[in-house]
């Protein structure tokens, strides 16, 4: 469910990114820029999950493409019909998921931003998703996960 929900408020450009925290008058600790990649660009839902280099980097893993000239729901719609397998919106909302809690270590715990540890929890989030795809499907989730490492 959790997913589900996460997944719902990104179409809607709804997570507490720091451009939207602004705009809700909050006042933001070390200002709006992104703290993933040091660029003094304004962390928007758009650069968070889809532009910035760390998300570029894990995109580039799942094996999805997006045109970065696009509105988000767009681009959304773009990848989806280029991405070759049913589960495109379960990578989309656990790798935006994961992005999302890297961020959130990043800044609430001063964790170290790292690709790997991403990766592995990608890995997992989807390997316990796969238990909700049908019998049928999941032989191709499998061989799709298996060619992620």
């Amino acid at each position: 469910m959790k997913l589900k929900v996460f997944l719902w408020l990104l179409l809607m450009n709804r997570h507490n990114t720091k451009e939207l925290l602004q705009k809700k008058n909050f006042i933001i600790q070390g200002g709006i820029h992104c703290v993933m990649c040091n660029s003094m660009v304004t962390e928007n839902m758009l650069h968070l999950f889809f532009s910035c280099p760390f998300a570029q980097q894990c995109w580039q893993k799942t094996g999805i493409h997006w045109n970065l000239g696009m509105n988000h729901m767009s681009m959304i719609i773009s990848a989806y019909k280029q991405f070759p397998h049913r589960f495109f919106f379960e990578v989309l909302a656990i790798g935006c998921w994961n992005i999302w809690r890297r961020r959130n270590d990043l800044i609430f715990n001063k964790i170290a931003l790292n690709f790997d540890k991403w990766k592995t929890y990608f890995q997992q989030d989807f390997a316990l998703h796969m238990h909700r795809a049908k019998e049928v499907d999941i032989p191709h989730w499998k061989s799709w996960l298996s060619n992620f490492s």
